[in-house]
């Protein structure tokens, strides 16, 4: 079951890692920047970051704290939290060293796309105007009905459904992925 799990996570994050390598890359041309390697898994850490949520439930189920953990329901899945501080405080050091400029750009790319990212494919949706409103959106995934009559999965149980057998969502990590890894290799 470990093993299960743990293969369902690597899945499940390999389109906000390509996401992150995609826009690390294409940031890199847009400012002109010749893109070092280690450049790459940053981006991938960025576009991942809202999921320190994950790892801080991991932490308390195996500490014993919950049973079942639930997600994106924390600090790091609220855009407005997010975005802003870190991208302001980029942004503003940017005066005095030029190259967090290109970090605030890829910071909030990388932010936005996994935020849009849960809010197609997470069940309940983000809050994305957190504190201001504590509404939940979400985009294209589930009808109200839907959700209504289906209790929110567990994080196993969304592993299993979407990501440890063929289905859209994992044939298309893998793709990106892949394409991902290629492009930051030969452009």
């Amino acid at each position: 079951k470990l093993v299960r799990k743990i293969v369902g996570m690597g899945i499940a994050t390999l389109t906000d890692v390509a996401v992150g390598i995609f826009v690390v890359q294409i940031i890199g041309k847009a400012f002109n920047y010749e893109v070092p390697i280690y450049f790459y898994p940053i981006g991938a850490f960025l576009a991942l970051l809202p999921d320190l949520d994950y790892t801080y439930k991991l932490w308390q189920k195996w500490r014993g704290e919950i049973k079942i953990i639930t997600t994106h329901k924390l600090f790091p899945h609220y855009p407005i939290i997010m975005i802003i501080p870190v991208c302001s405080v980029l942004g503003g050091l940017s005066v005095f060293w030029p190259i967090l400029g290109y970090w605030a750009v890829v910071t909030l790319l990388c932010l936005l796309s996994h935020y849009v990212h849960d809010t197609i494919e997470v069940q309940a949706g983000l809050k994305w105007l957190f504190p201001f409103n504590k509404r939940y959106y979400r985009l294209c995934s589930f009808s109200e009905n839907e959700l209504k009559d289906e209790p929110l999965m567990n994080d196993m149980e969304w592993f299993e459904r979407y990501y440890l057998r063929l289905t859209p969502q994992s044939v298309l990590g893998v793709i990106l992925f892949v394409t991902a890894v290629l492009l930051a290799r030969f452009w």
